[in-house]
Formats: C-alpha cells, structure tokens, sequence
C-alpha cells in the first residue's frame, strides 16, 4: 500500500448484488467502515439478470460467479471441499498487499471447508480477517430435503461456530447472544445488530403504494420456515370471521413456498377472500412501497438457541420506514422494541395471544397509529443507524 493510500478492506461472501439475500449485512458494514477512513470493495458470486442493484454502485463492486454445478459422488466431495470455490479462486490470483483486511460473511451456505480455506488464504498474504456471524442454525433448514443432508449441514455448522470461528478468532456477532458466547471464548469479538442509513432518501421519502382500505394491514417479509406463520394465519383468519377487515400480506414468498408445509396449506385452503395477498420475489425498487404501506410488520418465533442468537434485519428496516412491529421479543428485539411505543408486544406465542394483541391494533385510533409510525422511525435513528458504529468498528478493526 504506497503512502497516503487507504488501507483497502473487502467484504465477501454469501450476499447478492441484486437481490436482498445478505446485501443488509454488507452494506451496512461497508458505511461506517468507509466514514472510519477505508477503502471498501465487495466480491460476491450472486447476482442475476438485473445486475448490481443502486445501493452497491457506490463502491466496487467484484463477481465470482459460480461454475457449472458437478455431479457424482466425487463431485460431491470437491463442492464439500471448496477445492473449487469461486471466490477463493478469485482471492489466490490478488496481490498480497492489495487488501487491509477481509471481513467474510459466510451465510447459511458456507461450510466450514470455506472458512477454513479462506483463514489459510488470509494467513498466507498477509491479510486481516473478521467473519461475521449473524445465525446459529438449527438442526431442520429450509430446502433441504433430507435427513442425511440435514445431518451433514448441521454438523458442518457446528464445527464452523463451536471449533473454525474461534480460531480465526475475530467476530462481529449480529447478537449480545453470540456476542458472549464468542468472548467467553477469548475471542476479539464486537456486537453489532443489522445496520442502515437511516438519513437515506430511500428512507425518509418513500411513499407507500395505493391499496384497498382494510381496518389492518399487516406484512410478513421474508421466508417462511422460522416464524410461526400457521399461528398468524389462524389468528387472521378467525378475527375475518369476526367481521375484521384484515388482510396478511406476503413479500418474498409466494403460496407454493407456503405450501410445501401440509398445515399451511390447509389454512390457506379454507381462507376466506381476501384475508392473504402474496407479492412474491419483486424487483428492489418496489421493495420498500410495499413495506411503507403495511400498517405493522408481523413477526412471531418460539423461543430457541437459534432465535435468541439472530436477529431479524427486517426490523431495522420496517422501523427506517415507519412501520411498527406486532412481535414477539426473541433476541435482542427488547433493545429496539418499546410496547406501545414503536411495536405492540405479544406476550406469548399462541392464537389467543396474537388476536388479542391485533384487537389492540385495531382499537387504535388514527392518531395513535401515526405516533406509533414517527416513533418507529426515531427508533430506528438510534438503534440502527450506521453512524453509531464508525468509531467503535474502527478500533475494532484495528484491535485484529
């Protein structure tokens, strides 16, 4: 690095350029570190026909894509190996002094083959490096079909938490969960929750997209496998039979996805009109109108490892909009979310509970809902908002 130059970091991983998958986790990392005096650059292998979406155009911006998938028992060997791993491939050919540092995020995809190749990579240049641990995953995981495959996931899961993080030994933990767990470990480890731009025009200027008029209008964001959604459906259903004007929309899923699990079918069969309304995979930019226009983001999970050691970016990003949550506190939402104030509080995971909760929201007055939507954006500011993090990720960084 010649003098006067800013030492340069890259953030990998498992994040796309053109979809949500991850970009909250590297973007919102990529802000401060840029505000603290680096230089940043991003390498990914995900990216689709509509190419790197705005909030990464800022920054360079490197794909590795993926080759064509190998088959057989031996090929089967090598994915689990990495032996073939795009990014790392991309990583042997870059000069030992180009980059600072690296900050992996592994995702729910990597294996600890990766992570452990990539320590050795870092090792031999010369190269900091973080990873970023934002999940402990559960035994049973979405798409994998499975009991050996679940088996082999799991496993290669835990050795990467319990054995490879420690030793790479730096860690940015998503949660104060994973934040102790690490630092009992002896490991150099900093808490940092998912993080945005909340002074972003995206944020401050978003208008919501035209709708019917409900009495409710609540958003589930996401993918469908960790909330208990056969809970908030049944619930919705029942208060439509009450005579509420409710209606429970979908982003990011579609009623195949739901479908796969028989109890939700079954709910989604005997429905009435109206009750679910689905959007499915929509381009970014139609993203955040539909959130805006939600009246509360619905989010409900049992209490587990898996849930306390997470938390959902999805929060950070309904509250920079303005939506209240209508959630249970798993995790650290009890930080951010004030009964009340910025989110109604389930205070058990059940259908009495959830509809006891969303009368709540139906009683509030148009002037209470308004409250609620301008405290759920001064929340965000100070519980979410990048700019906290510039200092305290720099020292961080410079403490690796």
């Amino acid at each position: 690095m010649s003098p006067g130059q800013k030492p340069k970091i890259l953030i990998t991983g498992d994040f796309s350029y053109s979809r949500a998958q991850g970009a909250h986790v590297a973007l919102g990392l990529a802000k401060p570190l840029r505000d603290a005096g680096f230089s940043l650059e991003f390498l990914s292998r995900h990216m689709d026909d509509t190419g790197i979406r705005s909030d990464f155009q800022e920054f360079p911006c490197h794909y590795a894509p993926n080759r064509l998938p190998l088959r057989g028992w031996r090929a089967a060997f090598r994915n689990r190996s990495e032996s073939e791993n795009p990014l790392l491939k991309w990583l042997e050919q870059v000069p030992a002094g180009h980059f600072f540092a690296l900050i992996a995020y592994p995702g729910s995809g990597a294996t600890l083959a990766f992570l452990w190749r990539l320590q050795r990579l870092c090792v031999a240049k010369a190269w900091r490096l973080v990873v970023v641990v934002t999940e402990w995953q559960k035994f049973l995981r979405n798409g994998l079909r499975t009991l050996h495959s679940s088996l082999a996931a799991f496993m290669d899961s835990e050795i990467q938490m319990r054995i490879v993080n420690k030793q790479i030994r730096n860690i940015i933990a998503v949660s104060t969960y994973l934040h102790r767990y690490y630092r009992k470990s002896g490991c150099n480890v900093m808490h940092i929750p998912p993080l945005i731009d909340t002074q972003a025009e995206k944020w401050r200027r978003r208008q919501p997209i035209e709708s019917p008029k409900q009495d409710l209008s609540l958003l589930f964001s996401g993918t469908w496998g960790r909330d208990r959604l056969e809970t908030i459906i049944e619930s919705v259903e029942r208060l439509r039979t009450e005579g509420h004007k409710i209606v429970l929309e979908f982003l990011g899923c579609g009623p195949d996805d739901l479908g796969r699990n028989p109890k939700l079918q079954r709910l989604m069969s005997q429905s009435p009109p109206g009750t679910l309304r689905f959007h499915g995979w929509v381009p970014a930019e139609r993203v955040l109108p539909i959130t805006a226009a939600a009246d509360f983001g619905v989010l409900l999970r049992d209490h587990a490892r898996w849930s306390d050691a997470c938390f959902p970016s999805k929060v950070a990003e309904f509250q920079a909009l303005g939506v209240p949550l209508l959630c249970n506190l798993t995790s650290d939402l009890d930080q951010s979310l004030k009964d009340g104030e910025n989110a109604l509080i389930v205070p058990h995971v059940s259908v009495a509970e959830l509809m006891n909760t969303m009368r709540r929201a139906l009683a509030l007055t148009p002037l209470e809902r308004e409250r609620m939507k301008q405290c759920s954006f001064q929340r965000a500011a100070v519980h979410f908002d990048y700019r906290h993090y510039v200092s305290p990720l720099a020292e961080f960084l410079n403490k690796v």
